[in-house]
């Protein structure tokens, strides 16, 4: 074998080196960006959102999800605390806070806290893909409140904002997430904020178009 295709051999043994480095590092990259979506929106293949530990919006009644959340308890997997309010409340070895809400002894809607944490809109919207609807929120110091809307999901996802007032872009922070019954928007607004507001809080949705400034 000549020097030539010695060295031409050689170069394409590090090429193909290099490439194999490159798309192992990629996948690494790949997995760890996947690794950062809170499991509180992949859910699991049994129970994914809106459904929560096995408990779904408006199929599971408050006896049974108590029941559930005891065995939970018993085994050390959180803690279980029924506030005055008859609310539900869980705590886990996440710094997150669950609370549970039911209507006619059914569970009917389920808040996480997620101030503790850093989840983003961007996150949000890469793993449901684009929302139906938005509703601006009240302001807050320096800041504003927007809430994203997954109907046929049974979503309502609050997020935090700093910029030019209503202005809706990738970075901003999730606040709170509501898990509720599937069903048309308002059915949810019913949901979230009960009969009475929810035929004034749905003339105030917009339809998402986008990351951008929204008009009040």
């Amino acid at each position: 074998m000549n020097l030539k295709n010695m060295n031409t051999r050689i170069m394409k043994a590090k090429g193909f080196g290099l490439l194999i480095s490159f798309t192992l590092s990629f996948q690494f990259f790949i997995s760890g960006c996947m690794d950062k979506i809170d499991t509180d929106l992949v859910g699991s293949s049994s129970c994914s959102p809106p459904c929560w530990m096995g408990i779904q919006p408006g199929m599971t009644n408050r006896t049974d999800a108590l029941h559930l959340l005891e065995q939970m308890e018993i085994e050390k997997k959180g803690s279980l605390i029924i506030l005055d309010t008859g609310t539900i409340k869980w705590l886990n070895d996440t710094p997150k806070r669950y609370y549970l809400y039911s209507e006619n002894d059914t569970i009917n809607k389920i808040k996480i806290d997620f101030r503790p944490v850093s989840t983003n809109l961007e996150v949000v919207i890469s793993h449901f893909g684009d929302p139906n609807n938005l509703k601006l929120g009240k302001i807050s110091g320096d800041g504003y409140f927007v809430s994203i809307y997954y109907p046929n999901k049974g979503l309502v996802i609050v997020v935090g904002g700093n910029k030019s007032l209503y202005e809706v872009y990738p970075k901003m922070k999730v606040v709170f997430i509501y898990y509720l019954q599937p069903g048309n928007v308002s059915k949810l607004e019913e949901s979230l904020n009960g009969e009475d507001a929810a035929i004034e809080n749905v003339l105030n949705l917009k339809i998402w178009e986008g990351y951008g400034v929204y008009k009040p």
